[in-house]
């Protein structure tokens, strides 16, 4: 057990016939693993043994408290966790031999800081070959939420770890030189999401004040899509990478934190990437769940199809 321990990642697990292993990986706040579970019930229903999900439960405490004080301690921390649960279960399950992630918006940033290790060049923690299937974030922040909710987000950032990450503020109390999300576009970061075979950013084009579509998709220039007369929940599907110039105004503040900004998100776009944005918040993104106020019970319903095609393996 290190980083905090997982020891209950077994309990009640059904991987004997795993061949192709998918992780769901949650974000902040006190609801923890729960946000993965109408994605598992409809992935379990649609694929055999050979293909499983996973939620991990590495960031999920005891009781809900516990979950919120962990997401809180930081990108760095809680990636080393979800690191540490998948080793075992690899180890655990010899017959796996594909991976993918579902990162459940601050979790996308927890797997993407996890596949440094798990794939990275120079090591091979699972003593055999791995195939890296899919990646996917769900209204995950990947380049931080400095520009966009700024005043609520620096009170949070004054007293936890991972509001500090996502404002790009330097931590003197680590041996990084540079914000933690500066870091993660170096190049043994995005070798691991280049060995993915298919990468895809959804960003949720309607904004709660949590994730904002800006960030969700990659990009320093503000959002002009909008699904206000949109007749499907998935308004725009697009392929983006650094080759291609941004056009528009940007939302990132012009501060002394901009040039990091723009830079983290110039090196993340040329890894190159699918971006599809829909038509909810954040929160009904990064759960999925059958139901919203403003959409029938079926209005995730093509969102899980769209997810559940790209992960369909061999």
């Amino acid at each position: 057990r290190v980083h905090g321990g997982v020891n209950r990642v077994f309990e009640n697990m059904e991987l004997s016939q795993a061949q192709h292993l998918v992780v769901f990986v949650h974000g902040l706040g006190s609801a923890g693993d729960r946000h993965g579970i109408h994605i598992k019930s409809e992935f379990d229903r649609l694929f055999g043994p050979e293909q499983q999900m996973y939620i991990c439960k590495g960031n999920t405490g005891l009781f809900p408290i516990h979950t919120f004080y962990k997401t809180c301690e930081g990108i760095e921390l809680g990636g080393h966790r979800i690191t540490d649960e998948i080793i075992q279960i690899i180890s655990k399950y010899p017959n796996i031999t594909a991976l993918s992630f579902i990162g459940s918006s601050l979790g996308g940033l927890y797997s993407r800081y996890a596949i440094r290790t798990l794939f990275a060049a120079q090591t091979n923690p699972f003593n055999r070959s791995i195939r890296s299937h899919a990646f996917i974030t769900l209204a995950t922040p990947h380049i931080g939420v400095r520009g966009a909710y700024r005043a609520s987000g620096a009170s949070l950032s004054s007293w936890v770890q991972t509001g500090r990450d996502l404002l790009f503020f330097d931590d003197s109390t680590t041996e990084r030189s540079k914000p933690i999300l500066s870091c993660m576009t170096e190049p043994s970061f995005l070798d691991a999401l280049k060995k993915f075979e298919i990468r895809i950013v959804y960003a949720p084009i309607l904004d709660d004040g949590i994730v904002c579509c800006e960030t969700a998709s990659i990009s320093a220039v503000t959002n002009t899509v909008s699904g206000t007369n949109a007749q499907s929940v998935i308004v725009e599907e697009s392929m983006v990478n650094g080759e291609i110039a941004e056009v528009g105004d940007s939302w990132i503040p012009a501060d002394d934190k901009s040039a990091q900004i723009r830079e983290a998100a110039q090196k993340l776009r040329e890894v190159g990437w699918v971006v599809v944005k829909a038509n909810i918040n954040h929160k009904q993104l990064a759960t999925l769940y059958p139901s919203c106020a403003r959409y029938p019970s079926t209005h995730t319903a093509p969102l899980l199809d769209h997810i559940f095609a790209r992960l369909k393996y061999p």
